[in-house]
């Protein structure tokens, strides 16, 4: 898993394929991995990058459940 860190704020993001680089941006509530049915069609022509919002999906939550 990586993860990018910037004044204690910790995102989840991955990436899959080669090329040309899409970045998959979904609305807030959901994870990354609500690309699990675009992510194998563009991979194989595509660097293809997606993340967790802040607040949602394998982010890192301070004490007490708020977002870092």
């Amino acid at each position: 898993m990586a993860y990018a860190e910037n004044n204690g704020t910790r995102l989840f993001w991955a990436e899959s394929g080669a090329g040309p680089t899409v970045l998959l941006i979904q609305g807030f509530g959901y994870a990354h991995d609500m690309w699990y049915r675009t992510v194998p069609v563009l991979s194989p022509g595509y660097r293809v990058i997606r993340f967790d919002n802040r607040g949602g999906g394998d982010e890192r939550r301070a004490p007490g459940g708020v977002p870092r």
